[in-house]
């Protein structure tokens, strides 16, 4: 078995991505599977910075129903590990937690951590019953990281047994 597996990456202004636009233009011409953007795309400047929201949950009011946490959890059955990093975050309380604290917890690298918390947010994509202006869980910025707590429903659902962690 032959595997190539190729990465282009690039860091740069937006004048310098467009003199190499070219290179991820020729990837995908030649069918490689690839994430592209453009000279528009590219942000320049200091990060914005932004107030703390009063409430962890400040990526709309509306909360997702217990059948969205359903939903998506029975969509594809989730493994021991996922299962650890909820129960992690759901031990937490409403203290919250961070992707360290996590790691902490169940014993796995933060970079591991951080690959499941994407991958929820991908299954929330590919679930219809997710509402699509929410993330799997609750997070705010705090100081130099994310803290992460559950949705009220999802802890509901856990506590009254019907997600079992």
């Amino acid at each position: 078995m032959n595997v190539t597996l190729t990465f282009l990456s690039f860091s740069g202004s937006a004048g310098d991505f467009a003199s190499v636009e070219c290179f991820f233009a020729a990837q995908a011409a030649a069918g490689r599977q690839i994430i592209t953007a453009t000279a528009s795309d590219v942000v320049v400047g200091e990060p914005e910075e932004h107030d703390e929201p009063e409430t962890p949950d400040d990526n709309s009011h509306e909360i997702p129903a217990e059948a969205a946490f359903l939903a998506v959890i029975r969509r594809v059955p989730l493994n021991a590990e996922y299962r650890s990093y909820i129960r992690a975050v759901h031990d937490a309380g409403e203290e919250g937690t961070t992707i360290a604290d996590i790691a902490s917890r169940t014993g796995q690298p933060e970079a591991r951590v951080k690959s499941a918390f994407r991958n929820f947010g991908k299954r929330t994509v590919h679930t219809p019953e997710w509402p699509r202006d929410k993330k799997f869980f609750r997070q705010q910025w705090r100081g130099t990281q994310n803290r992460y707590w559950l949705h009220s429903a999802m802890r509901h659902a856990i506590d009254g047994g019907r997600i079992a962690l």
